[in-house]
């Protein structure tokens, strides 16, 4: 039983990494898409246990069939999708492509909230892990649900407050508290006079970012893009150009393609020129 359980356990994790990969490339659609691997990827996970069942492993009735940490990659997977569409919709000239893209940017968006809410139906927010909170966080304020995303970004950066928070170089995982931090200055942006607020968590994850030793590059690239997408909303269109530029530029040195289509279409959606 020990090694065929470790023989599955592999091959999920290779399986995992290609779906990582693939999203980050922005390759989410078709038959080799992330989208299609990950469908697959839980109905593998489903079928392993009722084949171990089927020849009589003992596996306890607590044993959900699939992990409850499966589900928020899931969820995680096709949020991204969504974005990603919702980039392609921005970027279309033709009017049945931007409606093609915006619709399959809502399909993605709802299978991102079902796999999330049954995610937090197996694992309470306190059992949660930081990566899992920002992730739940994020479908549940694009999804409209914005103070529940705020309590979920609230027990994260309580979770990261026994690590030096208040001092920056302290910090131990400053990719996780820059994840944090723009994604609720993104929802106070959306709040009325929080303004001020929002520029705070902006000027610190900015900093934060700043220890490429620490933070990787994807971080950093969502930081920039996140701020420019806030400089732009709040008028500040030089700076806008600057932080955009900056993500275009790391995105493009970096091979982050989903990245970089989504720096272009906030660029477009201002009418930014971006050098």
């Amino acid at each position: 039983m020990t090694d065929v359980w470790k023989e599955a356990e592999k091959a999920r994790e290779k399986r995992r990494k290609l779906i990582a990969d693939l999203t980050l490339q922005g390759k989410f659609w078709g038959k080799d898409g992330a989208l299609r691997l990950e469908e697959e990827f839980l109905m593998i996970c489903k079928m392993a246990r009722l084949r171990f069942a089927t020849e009589k492993f003992r596996i306890p009735n607590f044993v959900p069939a699939i992990p409850a940490e499966f589900f928020s990659a899931a969820s995680s997977t096709y949020y991204t999708a969504s974005a990603n569409a919702s980039a392609h919709a921005k970027q279309s000239a033709n009017l049945f492509s931007k409606l093609f893209w915006y619709w399959r940017a809502w399909i993605c968006l709802r299978k991102a909230k079902k796999y999330s809410d049954k995610f937090a139906e197996l694992k309470s927010i306190e059992d949660m892990t930081l990566g899992e909170l920002d992730t739940r966080a994020c479908v549940l304020n694009k999804c409209g649900r914005r103070q529940e995303a705020l309590d979920y970004l609230s027990h994260g950066i309580m979770k990261l407050a026994s690590t030096g928070i208040d001092n920056d170089p302290e910090v131990e995982n400053k990719h996780d508290l820059c994840l944090f931090l723009i994604h609720k200055a993104e929802i106070l942006l959306e709040m009325k006079n929080k303004d001020k607020k929002a520029q705070e968590d902006y000027d610190r994850a900015i900093r934060l970012s700043d220890y490429e030793d620490e933070v990787p590059i994807l971080t950093r690239v969502r930081v920039w893009k996140s701020y420019g997408k806030f400089s732009a909303e709040t008028g500040y269109v030089d700076i806008s150009k600057y932080a955009l530029g900056k993500a275009l530029f790391l995105a493009k040195k970096n091979g982050l393609s989903d990245q970089e289509q989504k720096i272009l279409a906030i660029a477009k959606k201002y009418k930014l020129t971006l050098s």
